[in-house]
């Protein structure tokens, strides 16, 4: 991006979400307000140039007339009266006596085009001044200026240079950001007066700087296309939300009480907030871009029936406003904001369930799980059980690259689960359904092969009797029966799942055809999600269990491609393997976690207070440091090597800290990208899982608690926690942990692993990691992908595959551009 496209973004950006601008004059050096004041010169919006300049004139006491004047220009074309007023008087009070005679003039002449209780205000505080201002009433004010009819820039500088001067402020200078709004200079007859006056005069919110009423520019045009609409200009913009629930043959919300044998309808509608629609708690934001949201309608095995289409789609169009592209079912009336999906319920009583869910571009970005009792006499429930975006704003979705796959598991409410696929632009089949139980222990089966492959048994690490058994570099003999043996595992696990997908075996054909090729997966993590489904050992290649595990071969293609520097691009890995219809031959490439760029991006949480979404990606700098955590337990005798190399490799400061109280207080600080746990982790009865560093006798860790107080906001790291000889910790049981640092800490996403791991993996791999992802810049499922491969590569060791990426797998670190 070039400096003056950098600029144009930043400027038209300001003109509806001044905050970036509003805090960078905030800590811009005297040298660097120029710069600023030009950037609010080419604002559009006035509101942000009235408040712009008043914030330049407190920062510049050698320039504040000039800023004032400028502000008061601004605020004389404002459209809203009471606005024009707030901030006169606002400026009245700035200003000494003899200064603000002008102001005082100005406002006089506001006050009449007020009504109501806002005219009767703005009287009594005017009288009050003017009992000041007669003493002054024949000075001359100190500076006198002609309102300009437009607004142009008087500095001398050229786009490259305030571009980057401003890119500079933001980058260098991001940690002294302070929200507090201090005095602004003198007030006149009461003491001092703050910015935050202007502001609320604005509807411009002097903490966050975030504008909060509709853009005059736009209620304008609106109320002029009708007639009389000029006064009606609405002051505050509707509360606009997701609402859904229930409605019936008409479209008119309707509470229900399902009985056996018959049709209902659920509806969508994105507007103004329905206080008598079960669901509508996620507010939007004003300012969404133009984009599509597709809604894709899953019943499961336990009863319920679509009736109709199965798929609709939402436009979003350039003034924020949603609107019902494609509908679903039909009802009576018109309804250009509400989609509706008819359902009919079974003859039996009994607990029924299905599925709405919003993708964009591919990606699951939410899913709402609604379970109705039919003929039980409860009313549904809708339960927003997965939210990747809040805000549904295509203008961040389209930062997210589409996956080739996005995969859900659903627990449906007779006690089964199912797992729903979506690619290639449409859902295949309704998913495949699992029996209670059976996905546990297929899950178990998968991990007891890493644990086999670790340190020879199925069975729980043992610290007093097991080995791990790749201390050192192996053979490509030495890995084949380990390769079998999860090839064997994780094909019965990938065929049981294609077996079972409904819709018949063309829906499973198309599914693995859409595989084949080299590509990256979703696996949405509902909240408190109960299966964490191992993929990266899905091995889809054809295997024969009747060939004995001594008969049967390494790929040819795949042992001459050991002879490269690097797996990920050879023929096997990009989906080109000539071998994957062999039952007689093994090839890593057909595990999903060698061959595709995968990621388990949980979900941000349902309270609004929870970050808005998941970033696509952590802006950096080349100097960006790694904050790190680790264990000073002596059997971790690799820790001080490994730090060096960690620096060595990246060329970047790795902030080390050894005890958990200097953790918690540098995390809590850290505005690095990355932090990294080289640590022990445990579980704990009370507190759950945990994460221990420094001395392993001061019964020291880091929970839930501890993490839920740690706040990001830029950047909003990706977490790696590193955790050897952690005994009998399962991922689900970890969860919890990953969601605090994801839902309450607002991380990027956590890496973790299936089962125990040992320093000799946890270095090698985390070294591999960190060079692909900070110093090559990959993506976080590429870069684990490529460390994976590297253990395969450098020490014939398919461990690589234990650890599991909670992560969009395409969150990237971006460097800042100018």
């Amino acid at each position: 991006m070039s400096d003056r496209d950098w600029l144009r973004d930043f400027v038209n950006e300001a003109s509806h979400n001044p905050t970036r601008l509003l805090r960078t004059i905030a800590v811009a050096g005297k040298a660097e307000l120029s710069a600023a004041a030009a950037v609010v010169d080419m604002v559009e919006n006035a509101e942000v140039k009235v408040f712009g300049y008043a914030a330049l004139a407190r920062r510049d006491p050698r320039q504040r007339e000039k800023f004032l004047a400028q502000a008061a220009a601004e605020a004389k074309v404002l459209d809203d009266p009471v606005a024009r007023a707030g901030v006169l008087l606002a400026l009245v009070d700035v200003l000494p006596e003899g200064e603000a005679v002008y102001f005082s003039h100005m406002l006089e002449q506001e006050i009449p085009d007020l009504v109501g209780d806002e005219r009767r205000h703005f009287e009594k505080l005017f009288r009050k001044r003017a009992l000041i201002a007669e003493k002054t009433e024949k000075a001359e004010p100190i500076f006198k200026f002609e309102f300009p009819a437009t607004q142009e820039s008087h500095v001398d500088l050229d786009l490259e240079e305030i571009a980057g001067q401003i890119a500079y402020i933001q980058n260098q200078k991001a940690k002294k950001v302070v929200h507090k709004i201090r005095p602004i200079g003198r007030a006149f007859g009461r003491g001092k007066v703050r910015l935050n006056e202007i502001g609320r005069s604005l509807h411009i919110d002097p903490q966050t700087f975030e504008i909060g009423k509709i853009s005059i520019p736009a209620a304008i045009e609106e109320a002029f296309a009708v007639p009389g609409g000029a006064e009606k200009i609405a002051t505050e913009r509707p509360e606009r939300v997701v609402n859904t629930g229930f409605a019936d043959e008409h479209g008119e919300i309707l509470h229900i009480v399902a009985e056996p044998s018959t049709t209902y309808r659920y509806f969508i509608d994105i507007g103004d907030r329905l206080e008598e629609a079960p669901d509508s708690e996620y507010r939007l934001p004003e300012d969404l871009g133009p984009g599509t949201i597709d809604v894709v309608m899953f019943t499961n095995d336990d009863g319920l029936t679509l009736e109709g289409p199965e798929r609709g789609k939402f436009r979003i169009e350039e003034s924020g406003k949603v609107t019902v592209l494609e509908p679903a079912a039909t009802v009576g009336g018109e309804w250009p904001t509400r989609m509706f999906f008819a359902f009919h319920t079974p003859e039996t009583k009994g607990a029924c369930s299905m599925r709405c869910s919003f993708y964009s571009r591919g990606s699951l970005i939410q899913s709402r799980s609604i379970v109705i009792p039919v003929g039980m006499g409860g009313e549904p429930t809708i339960t927003p059980d997965y939210i990747l975006s809040r805000t549904l704003s295509p203008r961040y979705l389209a930062q997210i690259e589409p996956p080739r796959l996005s995969m859900m598991l659903n627990a449906n409410a007779d006690g089964t689960h199912t797992l729903r696929f979506y690619g290639d632009g449409r859902p295949f089949g309704n998913g495949s359904t699992f029996g209670e139980g059976e996905l546990t222990d297929r899950i178990k089966v998968a991990r007891a092969g890493l644990r086999l492959a670790a340190w020879g048994t199925e069975s729980d690490w043992d610290e007093k009797k097991d080995k791990y058994r790749f201390r050192i570099p192996q053979s490509v003999a030495f890995m084949l029966p380990d390769l079998y043996e999860l090839a064997r595992r994780g094909h019965s696990m990938w065929a049981t799942t294609i077996t079972k997908l409904a819709g018949g075996r063309k829906e499973a054909d198309d599914l693995a055809k859409l595989m084949e090729r080299h590509g990256s997966v979703h696996l949405a993590l509902k909240e408190n999600a109960s299966h964490i489904l191992p993929i990266a050992l899905f091995y889809d290649y054809a295997f024969t269990r009747g060939i004995p595990k001594e008969q049967q071969k390494l790929c040819p293609s795949f042992l001459n491609s050991l002879a490269a520097d690097d797996l990920a691009d050879e023929p096997c890995f990009v989906g080109n393997c000539p071998s994957r219809t062999r039952g007689d031959t093994i090839c890593p490439s057909g595990f999903w976690g060698y061959r595709h760029a995968i990621g388990l991006p949980p979900s941000i949480g349902a309270q609004q207070s929870s970050p808005a979404e998941i970033p696509p990606f952590i802006l950096t700098t080349e100097e960006a440091a790694v904050t790190a955590g680790v264990s000073t337990d002596p059997k971790m005798s690799s820790r001080i090597a490994h730090v060096r190399r960690l620096k060595e490799i990246t060329g970047v400061p790795v902030d080390v800290h050894d005890t958990c109280a200097d953790t918690v207080a540098a995390l809590a600080a850290s505005r690095a990208p990355v932090v990294y746990f080289y640590c022990h982790g445990g579980l704990d009865p009370i507190d759950g899982a945990f994460i221990q560093v420094g001395p392993t006798d001061d019964r020291q860790y880091i929970a839930y608690a501890d993490v839920r107080a740690v706040q990001w906001e830029k950047p909003r790291p990706i977490v790696f926690i590193n955790g050897c000889h952690t005994t009998a910790v399962s991922p689900e049981q970890a969860f919890n942990l990953v969601q605090a640092f994801v839902s309450e800490s607002s991380a990027s996403g956590v890496i973790g692993t299936e089962i125990t791991i040992f320093e000799s993996l946890a270095t090698s791999f985390a070294e591999a990691f960190f060079k692909e992802f900070v110093v090559k810049k990959r993506s976080a499922g590429e870069a684990i992908r490529r460390a994976r491969l590297s253990l395969l590569h450098s020490w014939r060791n398919p461990l690589g595959l234990v650890y599991i990426p909670f992560v969009l797998p395409d969150l990237h670190l971006r460097l800042w551009e100018l």
